[in-house]
C-alpha cells in the first residue's frame, strides 16, 4: 500500500487524505490532520483495520442520533489503495452531494456548481426591470401633462391677472380725468363704464392679458391673452387676433386646452343654451347666454364666420349682432375633433355693440381652428433629443452609484438630479407631441 495515500483517522472529524510527507490538506479545517506516521511505526494490516472500524463506530453512531448529515465525495483510486476518500462538505459515495441546492448541477471538470439557466434569468430580469422603469417613466409623464403642465399655467395666470388689472385701472383713471361721467357710454349700475372709443385688439401684443372671461357653470375664471399660438395656449385661453373683441359687432372667438395647462376649457361641454359667459375687457364688462353647442372637425372654418355668415348659428344671431365663440378639443384627452359653444350677447345686461377694431372679412386672414395651438407643433426637437441623453445619463450614474452604496441617501441624492432633468425633458418632448389637447 503506498504510504502517501494512507487513510488517517482525525478521532473527531471525517476522513482527510494526507499529502506525502505528512502535510496535511486543509491545515484550517476543524480537526486538524495529524501527519502520517512513519512506516515504522505503522500498526500492521490487521490492527489498522481494527482501529478504524472501532473508531468509526461511534460516528456513525452520533451522526445518525443526532440526524445530521455527513457529506462526503469520492476521489479517484490510487495505485494500491482499497477504498474510497472522503472530504468534508460532500455525501454520498456517488460524489452528487445531498446538500446541493435545488437547480444546480456540478461541473464535470472543476467539480463546482453553478447555477442552471443563468443567462435566461439574467435576459428576463433585465427586460422586466426595463419594462418597470419604462411604466413608471410613462406615468409620470401622463403626471405631467395633467398636473405639471397646470404649474406653468396658474403662474402664468397670476402674473397676467396683475397685468391685466394695472392696465384696467389706468384706462379706468385716463377715462375719469379725460371725461365727465354723463359722457361715459354704457348702462348705468351693473353693465360697467363703457369708453366711446373702444380699445381695439391690435393695441394689444401676442401673449399679452386681453380680457377676463368667467363662466360660473363650467368652472372658468381666466385671463384671455392674445393670440392662439402654442406658447400663447399654455399661458391660458387666447383669443383669436383676426376676430373683434368681446362687446364688439361680429365674432369673438376664444380657443382653450381641454386637459392640459391648467384645463381651462375642461368642462365647456357642460354648458346648456342660456347659460352666461361673462367677459371684461379694458372697455368694459359684457354678458353671452349660450346660443348652442357643436362637435365639429378640426379643418371646420365657418364656426368663426361673423353672424350673417355662421352656418351653424343661422338666424339665431341675426346679421350684424355680436356673438362670441369658444373651442376646444373633444372628446377629453385627444384633440381629433373640436367641441364649440356660440353664445349671443346680451344687449339687457351689457353695453351697446361697437363696430368691430378688426377687419371681419376674414380674406387672405382667412384660417381654420385648427390653426390654434391645440395640436401641438414639431418643433423643439433637439432639445428634446438632448435632455433625452442627459436623462439617460444621469439615471445610469444614479443606478451604479446605488448598486455600490446602498445607503438611503445615495438614493435621494440621485433622485433630485435626475427628476430635474426630466421635468426639462419632459418640458421639451411634450412641445413635439402630436396633440396638446
Amino acid at each position: 500500500m503506498n504510504p502517501s495515500n494512507r487513510h488517517v483517522d482525525a478521532a473527531a472529524g471525517p476522513w482527510e487524505v494526507a499529502r506525502p510527507g505528512g502535510e496535511p490538506d486543509c491545515p484550517e479545517c476543524p480537526g486538524r490532520i495529524r501527519p502520517v506516521p512513519e512506516m515504522d511505526d505503522m500498526p500492521d494490516e490487521t490492527t489498522a483495520s481494527e482501529t478504524t472500524a472501532s473508531s468509526s463506530a461511534p460516528v456513525a453512531t452520533a451522526s445518525t442520533a443526532t440526524a445530521t448529515p455527513t457529506t462526503t465525495t469520492e476521489r479517484p483510486a490510487a495505485d494500491g489503495d482499497t477504498g474510497p476518500s472522503r472530504q468534508p462538505g460532500r455525501t454520498g459515495d456517488g460524489g452528487s452531494g445531498g446538500d446541493e441546492p435545488p437547480g444546480e448541477t456540478p461541473d464535470p471538470e472543476s467539480g463546482s456548481s453553478r447555477p442552471r439557466d443563468t443567462g435566461i434569468r439574467a435576459v428576463v430580469g433585465f427586460i422586466g426591470r426595463g419594462l418597470i422603469t419604462l411604466g413608471i417613466l410613462v406615468l409620470l409623464f401622463v403626471a405631467y401633462q395633467l398636473w405639471g403642465t397646470a404649474i406653468y399655467e396658474a403662474r402664468a395666470q397670476n402674473q397676467l391677472e396683475t397685468d391685466f388689472e394695472q392696465r384696467l385701472q389706468e384706462v379706468e383713471s385716463n377715462a375719469t380725468e379725460n371725461q365727465a361721467p354723463d359722457d361715459l357710454g354704457g348702462a348705468e349700475g351693473e353693465n360697467g363704464s363703457f369708453l366711446d372709443e373702444p380699445v381695439p385688439a391690435s393695441s394689444f401684443t401676442e401673449g399679452e392679458a386681453a380680457f377676463k372671461i368667467e363662466i360660473p357653470d363650467a368652472g372658468v375664471d381666466r385671463i384671455v391673452v392674445q393670440g392662439v399660438s402654442i406658447p400663447d395656449l399654455r399661458k391660458g385661453p387666447g383669443h383669436y387676433e383676426f376676430t373683434p373683441m368681446p362687446g364688439e359687432i361680429g365674432n369673438a372667438a376664444i380657443a382653450g386646452h381641454r386637459t392640459t395647462y391648467g384645463q381651462p376649457f375642461h368642462n365647456l361641454d357642460k354648458l346648456e343654451p342660456g347659460d352666461e359667459v361673462t367677459t371684461t375687457t379694458l372697455s368694459g364688462t359684457f354678458v353671452y347666454d349660450v346660443v348652442k353647442t357643436e362637435v365639429v372637425q378640426p379643418t371646420d372654418v365657418d364656426v368663426l364666420e361673423p353672424p350673417g355668415k355662421n352656418t351653424y348659428v343661422g338666424d339665431e344671431i341675426p346679421e350684424g349682432g355680436a356673438m362670441l365663440t369658444l373651442t376646444t378639443c373633444n372628446p377629453k384627452y385627444s384633440a381629433a375633433e373640436r367641441l364649440v359653444v356660440f353664445a349671443a350677447l346680451n344687449p339687457s345686461k351689457s353695453p351697446e355693440a361697437q363696430p368691430p377694431s378688426v377687419d371681419v372679412t376674414l380674406g387672405a386672414e382667412r384660417t381654420t381652428i385648427d390653426s390654434a395651438g391645440l395640436s401641438g407643433e414639431s418643433g423643439s426637437r433637439m432639445p428634446t433629443y438632448v435632455f433625452g441623453l442627459v436623462v439617460a445619463a444621469v439615471g445610469a450614474l444614479w443606478y451604479f452609484a446605488f448598486r455600490r452604496w446602498r445607503h438611503w441617501y445615495t438614493w435621494f441624492a440621485g433622485a433630485i438630479p435626475f427628476l430635474a432633468v426630466l421635468f426639462f425633458f419632459y418640458t421639451y418632448l411634450e412641445r413635439v407631441l402630436p396633440g396638446n389637447y
